[in-house]
């Protein structure tokens, strides 16, 4: 399993869950939570700083069946519902971001997987992140959209010859986990670029990143395609008109 990431609390969040929750044969741990940053730790804090930290019990669940890490704040005699009352918005969104990426991956797990095989392989993962990548595969990962290949002709229609977007679907984020596991970690990223090309007809082609270069995979397992050194090169091997680039919209 491969987790990639943007931010470096998010990153050390992950890392600790992976062996608080590899320990813990409930699936339970108690942690203290930093209220402006969103930094999880498992000790106690001094006592100066407590003001800080909130005690909370991050947990495995399955409510109606479906997998599910939550989070509940500890009060003498009973847990109460999490909150993000008086945090900062950094707090909440790193917090918020962390718990997300476990309960997407436990979402996409094959059915019949049983939470402690889930763990077991989420205790293995390898967190990435993203500043560690070059600059010019970072920009792929800050401008795909989350889109199958319908959604893409849809949001090109009516657009130039030229147009182009990159995007994630089903069929990308298992090619990634396939490619992970088959090379040992030096696959980053797999993303569909869609496009019109010259005569307005849609096209698609799957990018691969290994090591420090892009691969356009054509069904070949051993990635044995020529390597580009930049998103420029690979993309004027596509297609020379491709000039339109479609960002998603910002939130």
């Amino acid at each position: 399993m491969r987790i990639t990431v943007k931010n470096k609390t998010v990153k050390h969040n992950l890392e600790l869950l992976k062996t608080l929750l590899q320990r813990s044969k409930e699936k339970k741990c108690k942690t203290w939570i930093e209220i402006s940053t969103g930094e999880i730790r498992n000790q106690a804090p001094a006592k100066e700083n407590k003001k800080c930290w909130k005690c909370f019990h991050i947990e495995f669940t399955t409510p109606s069946k479906k997998p599910l890490l939550t989070v509940c704040e500890n009060s003498k005699n009973s847990a109460k519902v999490f909150h993000l009352k008086g945090w900062s918005p950094k707090a909440r969104q790193v917090i918020l971001e962390t718990l997300d990426i476990i309960n997407a991956k436990l979402g996409k797990s094959p059915q019949g997987l049983s939470s402690e095989d889930f763990f077991q392989k989420f205790a293995s993962a390898q967190i990435v992140l993203l500043s560690n990548l070059k600059k010019n595969q970072l920009l792929i990962h800050d401008i795909w959209h989350k889109l199958d290949r319908e959604g893409a002709e849809k949001i090109l229609e009516g657009h130039p010859n030229g147009t182009y977007l990159f995007r994630k679907d089903q069929y990308t984020l298992l090619l990634e986990e396939e490619f992970f596991e088959h090379f040992d970690g030096t696959v980053h990223f797999c993303v569909t670029l869609t496009y019109l090309d010259k005569t307005g007809t849609v096209r698609d082609k799957t990018l691969v990143q290994r090591d420090k270069y892009l691969v356009i995979f054509n069904d070949n397992p051993n990635l044995v395609e020529p390597h580009f050194s930049s998103t420029h090169a690979v993309m004027h091997s596509i297609d020379s008109s491709l000039s339109h680039l479609l960002k998603p919209r910002k939130k």
